[in-house]
């Protein structure tokens, strides 16, 4: 499972997946772009890792506005592929103010 979530004070975006290493790389896959993020141990739940995204960064428009799915991969987890909904878009938009 993929959760995104918006801290619209500091304007980062937080990915999350679920997963049980201490730390990894998250490689997020787009029509456009391939971004490599480094992925923590969630503080709120130790099954999860999260990458924090400025909401600056051109992943987060490649990923809204991707002509295809979204690929996210990590080491030794299947990939977790994401339809281009417009979801996606209105987190971003949402906490870009």
């Amino acid at each position: 499972m993929i959760s995104f979530r918006c801290d619209a004070e500091k304007r980062r975006i937080t990915l999350s997946r679920e997963a049980s290493a201490p730390s990894a790389r998250l490689v997020i896959r787009t029509s456009s772009m391939t971004k490599t993020l480094a992925a923590m141990t969630s503080d709120a739940n130790s099954a999860y890792l999260t990458a924090d995204i400025a909401t600056t960064d051109p992943i987060l428009d490649a990923m809204a506005f991707s002509r295809g799915r979204v690929l996210v991969e990590m080491e030794g987890k299947q990939p977790v592929i994401l339809p281009s909904w417009a979801e996606i878009a209105r987190i971003v938009e949402d906490c870009r103010g």
